[in-house]
């Protein structure tokens, strides 16, 4: 049986102290994989512009695949 896998899209707020939020992405992660006994498998930075086509070509896909 294979294991349920999930992509998460994080972004943080700009702050003073962390302006690029990489000292918050990972607490937060640390946070949530100690509380629910999760493991991490790979986390990468993503250009968000890129990101947003590769969705926007999905939503395109599914729309064609989609049918009533």
């Amino acid at each position: 049986m294979t294991k349920p896998r999930f992509n998460l899209l994080i972004e943080a707020n700009h702050q003073a102290d962390d302006p690029d939020g990489t000292r918050r992405l990972r607490l937060v992660l640390k946070r949530l994989l100690r509380s629910f006994g999760l493991r991490c498998v790979t986390a990468v930075p993503v250009n968000v512009a890129s990101e947003l086509e590769q969705v926007a070509a999905r939503d395109r896909q599914n729309d064609r695949t989609v049918s009533f």
